[in-house]
């Protein structure tokens, strides 16, 4: 995507991007929401895909012309390579019919993009995806905003963040923490009190299990990667992941097993169908060297090129991500996360979740991918 792009967004007037324009200076804003496509009732030019010679057209009318130019530069998206690879994409799934999955082509739409429209590609990410999700109920059933601990996480620890606003390159920038509190928060011992008082406690920024277990945790994250999925714009522009290791210790090797890691990492990349652009790793102190170790025999190549260990030097992080986006306590100028504006989306979406959580194998999945 060139650097001359900029899209701009007022969250108060309206949904649709308020300008897009070639311009040097380029910014990305983000109200409560991206553009989202139009209706075929009410999208301009939706309602044919040829122009007045009967050719078939190469835009993608029923996107906003930011949109169409990010899906076109990005992913090599066109009116013609959107329908054929749908086509192409349903035809591979009535083959599997022991999956349930009657998706409409905004939900294929988002598999096509996170795999440039390589159909094979996408359909074997959607067999992945519902093979994880069989095989891990403890972090897929019933997901949800009312099923996992969000006001804990989120809104007292701030263990998963995600910005308002985008990158330069209309990225959103999703935050991590993935080191502990203090040895006093760590307990875990049976009772009614002690655990709760230090989970409240307990310095924001900082995972432990009296907050909640490793799979809450994981949970969290999905619902945050389904949030930027589930939008038009970010399945285009991808996203970038700041990773906070600060404190990590013995403590978390013990939870961060070779079994665990590998679990997240074939998750995240194999299964999920998101962009992920870039990973800057902070506070990330020697012991990191062993997760790491873990972690990279099952990362794929390129994945391995985007990840960046910038450790205690915070200047670097602030040369990659602009200070409105990196909080306050990195030396950046973000004061607080809207954790209100998440909420809301994610409430709104229950029947779209309450429909995912339908999808699936009805018998074990074949482990042909």
């Amino acid at each position: 995507m060139p650097s001359t792009l900029r899209l701009e967004w007022t969250a108060e007037t309206s949904p649709e991007p308020t300008s897009c324009h070639k311009d040097t200076d380029v910014v990305f804003f983000w109200p409560s929401q991206c553009p989202r496509r139009p209706t075929a009732s009410n999208a301009i030019g939706a309602t044919t895909m040829s122009n007045t010679k009967g050719q078939e057209s190469l835009v993608v009318d029923d996107l906003p012309e930011c949109l169409r130019i990010l899906a076109h530069q990005e992913l090599g998206e066109t009116a013609v390579v959107r329908r054929q690879a749908l086509k192409q994409l349903r035809q591979l799934l009535s083959d599997e019919p022991s999956l349930h999955f009657t998706a409409d082509e905004d939900t294929l739409l988002i598999f096509l993009r996170a795999r440039k429209y390589d159909v094979p590609c996408a359909f074997n990410t959607i067999k992945r995806y519902f093979k994880a999700r069989r095989e891990n109920p403890d972090m897929f059933d019933a997901l949800c905003l009312h099923s996992v601990p969000f006001h804990a996480a989120c809104r007292q620890h701030q263990l998963v963040t995600l910005s308002r606003k985008t990158d330069p390159k209309g990225r959103p920038v999703l935050m991590l923490n993935l080191g502990k509190g203090p040895p006093h928060y760590l307990s875990t011992e049976p009772g009614p009190s002690p655990a709760r008082n230090r989970a409240r406690s307990s310095p924001r920024g900082t995972w432990n299990t009296s907050i909640c277990s490793l799979d809450q945790y994981y949970r969290v994250g999905i619902l945050h990667i389904m949030h930027i999925i589930f939008k038009d714009c970010f399945q285009m522009t991808g996203v970038v992941i700041v990773v906070d290791f600060k404190n990590l210790g013995p403590y978390h090797l013990a939870h961060y097993t070779p079994y665990n890691v590998r679990k997240f990492v074939k998750l995240v990349q194999d299964c999920c169908p998101m962009r992920i652009k870039e990973v800057y790793v902070i506070n990330n102190p020697a012991v990191f060297d062993i997760l790491f170790a873990i972690a990279k025999p099952f990362l794929k190549h390129k994945l391995v090129k985007r990840f960046h260990l910038l450790g205690y030097d915070l200047n670097k992080l602030h040369g990659l991500v602009p200070d409105d986006l990196i909080p306050e306590k990195y030396g950046g100028t973000l004061e607080s996360y809207d954790y209100d504006d998440i909420e809301r989306e994610l409430k709104a979406r229950d029947e779209v979740f309450e429909q995912w959580n339908s999808y699936g194998y009805r018998e074990a999945a074949q482990d042909t991918v």
